[in-house]
């Protein structure tokens, strides 16, 4: 991972990863690998929608609506 963390250096290439499967299949165990070698924010939506759920935000009634 050091040879590649060498090779894509997060200045001069743009790119995205989306790591996608089943609940408890290790999405986030290996997201947090790349994202921490690079530097790069790992973003996990579950995390986003359970604490938007949590809120009383506008978005979080149209969540909940939409179940």
């Amino acid at each position: 991972m050091a040879a590649l963390a060498r090779l894509l250096k997060p200045s001069s290439i743009s790119f995205q990863w989306v790591f996608l499967g089943c609940h408890g299949v290790g999405k986030g165990t290996y997201a947090s690998r790349p994202s921490n070698l690079l530097g790069v924010p790992h973003i996990a939506t579950g995390d986003l929608v359970r604490e938007e759920l949590s809120s009383s935000g506008p978005l979080s009634h149209q969540v909940v609506e939409g179940r």
